[in-house]
């Protein structure tokens, strides 16, 4: 194939290419990029150019790793995945999934390398929501039971807790006759707005879940003395005290 037609199919492969595509020095500069980097990155061709380097588009605590991954690169390390995030022009992060391989010279020192990305923003996102969901209640977005003693576990082996820790337990007395009385829309909506107000009624040391259907749990921290779970105590019992609102009417819960 003659040169000036090798360049142009080469040329053609990287702008029509689904896949981020970034040519590399031994340095980590930007010696060519792709359509789909300035897609990606909302930065001009221009002005990908002008800067020339990857610490505008990689934020300070993944440049380290990215330059890292580079001069590994040599004779017996050809090829390097990681994945990082790219700072958008417009402030945004996406996070890319690489495979940056070396291009070699006849020594066997790094002449460039092509690094080729696919941007994984949305799949971190699914697995964060996951993570999430794997952990707190779905109606009132409390932790749940699994994430309330887990971190019931780490207080207590918890050196840094001076006065050691609280718990406070707290079940909806006869919960089944608002499900019967008003219907499972307004009990859903009762136990979100308890959730709430048990929330806002605590430190933020703090932590309070939905450990079951009509029960709750407080787990306090640091300064827990019995005076402050007292406190606390005393503060939650008035919140839940007060009537929930439900199509004109006030529903009230008993808690014990």
């Amino acid at each position: 194939m003659a040169l000036g037609l090798e360049r142009t199919f080469t040329s053609a492969i990287l702008e029509t290419v689904g896949a981020l595509v970034i040519v590399l020095d031994a340095e980590g500069r930007l010696l060519r990029f792709n359509a789909a980097c300035e897609a990606a990155s909302g930065y001009t061709a221009a002005e990908l150019e002008a800067h020339g380097s990857l610490d505008f588009l990689v934020p300070p605590e993944d440049i380290e790793q990215v330059l890292a991954a580079i001069s590994c690169l040599s004779p017996q390390n050809t090829s390097v995945s990681l994945e990082n995030d790219w700072v958008r022009k417009d402030g945004s992060r996406c996070h890319i999934a690489w495979s940056n391989t070396a291009v070699l010279d006849e020594r066997g020192s790094l002449k460039f390398s092509i690094a080729t990305g696919i941007d994984i923003t949305a799949r971190k996102q699914l697995e964060r929501q996951l993570a999430h969901q794997a952990l707190h209640d779905v109606l009132t977005g409390l932790p749940n039971r699994a994430l309330f003693l887990d971190r019931v576990r780490r207080a207590l082996v918890d050196d840094r807790q001076p006065t050691g820790v609280a718990l406070l337990f707290l079940d909806l007395d006869d919960f089944k006759q608002v499900n019967d009385t008003y219907g499972h829309v307004a009990g859903d909506l009762v136990l979100a707005e308890l959730g709430r107000r048990l929330a806002s009624s605590i430190r933020p040391s703090d932590t309070v879940a939905r450990i079951g259907g009509d029960e709750f749990a407080v787990l306090l921290e640091g300064s827990a003395d019995a005076a402050t779970a007292q406190e606390i105590a005393t503060r939650i019992e008035a919140s839940l005290a007060r009537p929930v609102s439900f199509e004109s009417q006030d529903i009230v819960v008993r808690v014990s």
